[in-house]
């Protein structure tokens, strides 16, 4: 009397199907929420990572002629996000002459070889400031192993640029001042002045130049004019002392009484006494 008819079973049978139907259906929207959420997070945390690195991403299509930038890219050229990518004559735009046929050059490669690049270049404009970016690509290709896109990603590195730009300078001036300082321990006193001066020349790519000190009597004395200055000299006695009263308003006693560095593309003036 307990058991289940013919049709009690058949209509068990159905519940316990729709039942099993509901619940599969319930996982795989769970794990699609899942996998969604996961997906998202995983879209912000790129996007917070590019944003704090400061580096972008790229993918071309060839077949289609499609390019997506990340946001982050839009950003580091100074485009606006919410309108498509720019053409690529047009992203050329943002880069120094040179830079820019550096880079035309390597996507041409890239397409043509499937060899990828990697270029530190210099943006200028206008509209945007200057700053170094370092670009570099990778060689997409199909099932058959033809090239079938580029994908890349450019990062912001003006502040490495300046660092490495500020220990060459760094280095630069070392290297004079060891160069001067060897010249003190070598020399005697009546060559330093001439050795000195030959290196400042050839730092500065001069021809004319002078060296000396300032005595205690605030007079200019220098013991190394350069031949040629001294060849014109049209000053029958000729000195290598030049009292402060005659410096004038000249660049170079400008620069004596203030001590600072000037530069002119004028005539060159030999000082009054020379």
């Amino acid at each position: 009397a307990d058991a289940f008819d013919a049709k009690e079973v058949e209509i068990l049978k159905e519940l316990a199907n729709d039942l099993a139907f509901g619940i599969t259906a319930l996982r795989i929207r769970t794990k699609r929420d899942k996998a969604e959420e996961a997906l998202l997070s995983s879209e912000k945390d790129l996007k917070e990572a590019q944003r704090i690195g400061r580096f972008g991403s790229w993918d071309w299509d060839i077949a289609t002629d499609t390019i997506t930038w990340s946001e982050e890219y839009y950003h580091i050229f100074g485009f606006d996000p919410t309108q498509p990518p720019p053409g690529y004559e047009e992203h050329l735009k943002v880069y120094t002459p040179e830079s820019a046929a550096r880079l035309n050059a390597a996507v041409k490669r890239n397409i043509q070889t499937g060899e990828p690049y990697e270029l530190d270049l210099e943006i200028s404009g206008s509209e945007r400031p200057c700053r170094w970016i370092n670009v570099c690509s990778k060689t997409i290709r199909d099932e058959k192993g033809q090239i079938a896109g580029l994908r890349g990603t450019a990062q912001d590195i003006t502040e490495r640029k300046s660092a490495e730009e500020a220990i060459q300078h760094s280095e630069y001036v070392t290297s004079i001042m060891n160069q001067i300082s060897n010249a003190f321990l070598t020399y005697s006193d009546d060559e330093i002045y001439n050795q000195v001066l030959d290196i400042i020349l050839k730092i500065f790519n001069c021809k004319i130049g002078l060296f000396g000190y300032i005595d205690q009597n605030f007079d200019l004395i220098v013991p190394s004019l350069t031949r040629n200055i001294w060849d014109k000299c049209q000053v029958v006695d000729k000195t290598i002392k030049f009292p402060h009263e005659i410096w004038g308003d000249t660049l170079w006693g400008k620069a004596i009484r203030e001590k600072k560095a000037y530069n002119s593309s004028g005539t060159f003036h030999i000082p009054i006494g020379h």
